[in-house]
């Protein structure tokens, strides 16, 4: 009788475990998939609409650029072996070889984010003095700023907007440049 009781308490407690357990489900789910169909603990640095450049170094050492001013993170990976297998998923889903032959390597996503081409340049262990790969990620706009949003941003003035309007109306040619060619 007493075994009975004792089977039966451990029974009922893997079941609470097993409630406690299933509702964190939704939470590994989202956490696998983020893994696996997107680019994991750097998701909320690509969704947010004010960076444009994102800079990992090291599992714990992430930096950004917003709105031009570049700045550390508190986002970091749980480990570098993390960080290092999570630089060779990203490549292998974006079918990228980053061999010993292919240790610096360019190439662009333009499927996974619905408002960013992502451009992806990864430098690997192989070639770096520290050993860890680093991987700069470049978010390109899909959807291109109006002049409005432009001199709201302060990006310009309403005068150069003006100025630009006018030289494109009157196709004398513009040629715009700046620190990315």
């Amino acid at each position: 009788e007493s075994l009975k009781r004792e089977m039966l308490r451990i029974t009922e407690e893997q079941f609470t475990l097993h409630n406690i357990e299933k509702n964190k489900i939704p939470e590994y789910v989202k956490s696998f998939e983020r893994y696996i169909w997107g680019y994991y603990v750097l998701d909320e640095l690509i969704n947010d609409k004010n960076i444009s450049d994102i800079k990992c170094y090291d599992f714990n050492h992430i930096r950004v650029k917003t709105l031009g001013k570049r700045s550390g993170t508190s986002v970091k990976f749980q480990s570098r072996e993390e960080y290092k297998r999570f630089v060779s998923m990203v490549a292998v889903k974006n079918q990228v070889n980053i061999s010993t032959l292919n240790a610096m390597q360019t190439f662009t996503d333009a499927e996974s984010s619905p408002d960013f081409i992502l451009r992806f340049d990864i430098c690997t262990g192989y070639i770096n003095s520290s050993r860890i790969p680093m991987m700069q990620i470049r978010k390109f706009p899909k959807f291109k700023y109006t002049l409005q949003e432009l001199i709201d941003k302060n990006v310009m003035t309403r005068e150069q907007a003006e100025y630009l309007k006018h030289k494109a109306k009157d196709a004398s040619g513009i040629y715009i440049t700046g620190k990315g060619s």
